[in-house]
């Protein structure tokens, strides 16, 4: 329990994939394969998968959206990703 009386809320432990058009799919697997062999190497459980397709610069993509939300309502406590480029160029 908090100081504030309340049960604290599940954080959950997100990876987020992005590629910028449907021809690069293939990317998209070998990054979902490599996060989570790394989240199995570090002992990390995956709650979530998010994946879009569409350009780092559209930041009305849905699932970025509702990574967006879920950090900033604090119920994010970790995010894996396939690189930095894939959140937002």
């Amino acid at each position: 329990m908090s100081l504030s009386g309340q049960k604290p809320r599940k954080r959950l432990t997100i990876a987020y994939f992005r590629v910028s058009s449907h021809a690069q799919r293939k990317d998209s697997e070998s990054q979902k394969q490599a996060v989570e062999q790394l989240c199995i190497a570090s002992g990390r459980i995956l709650d979530e998968k998010l994946e879009d397709i569409g350009s780092g610069l559209n930041y009305k993509r849905k699932n970025f959206v509702e990574l967006i939300t879920g950090i900033t309502h604090e119920n994010t406590n970790s995010l894996s990703r396939g690189s930095i480029h894939s959140i937002c160029q």
